[in-house]
């Protein structure tokens, strides 16, 4: 494939990732919303920065995994490649775990740890933060692959 057809490739590839990261939200935005209310929402989106605070820690791993998956595509060492993204879809599997149950424990062994009205009922905050608990479990082992993706996207590495 000549340079300018990969850079137009590449591009298409990187702007319908952002766009398929971006559909879903709004697609379920509305419909917590309407499902959920407004306060149950304040809950979600709470739990959902808890989420954000934990995807910081995996942006570093990812940042490593790109820099060296790239170097191994341009090499055509895919067993080295092979071995490095098992390895961190261990560790973004045990993160994946540990935030989920980190979430099932809050909710469980401190339900006064999140101040809530009483017209909200236990069982619409359990289910806020059950989701993103569930979105730990799904995003996170997932999150090794979508760096080999973006490292099929530089070009800064040359074989």
């Amino acid at each position: 494939m000549r340079q300018s057809h990969r850079l137009i490739f590449n591009t298409l590839v990187i702007w319908l990732t952002r766009i398929l990261g971006i559909f879903p939200q709004i697609i379920i935005l509305p419909l917590i919303i309407h499902n959920l209310g407004n306060e149950i929402y304040g809950l979600y989106v709470l739990a959902w920065s808890v989420f954000q605070v934990i995807d910081i820690t995996q942006r570093g791993m990812n940042s490593g995994l790109i820099k060296y998956s790239s170097s191994y595509l341009a090499n055509n060492d895919i067993h080295q490649m092979n071995v490095m993204v098992g390895s961190a879809s261990v560790y973004s599997s045990i993160i994946g775990c540990l935030g989920f149950l980190s979430v099932l424990i809050l909710l469980n062994f401190f339900p006064n740890f999140i101040k809530y009205s009483s017209n909200v009922k236990f069982e619409q905050v359990f289910l806020s933060f059950f989701l993103i608990g569930i979105m730990f479990l799904v995003i996170f082992p997932l999150m090794p692959y979508r760096g080999v993706l973006f490292a099929k996207q530089r070009h800064d590495i040359v074989a």
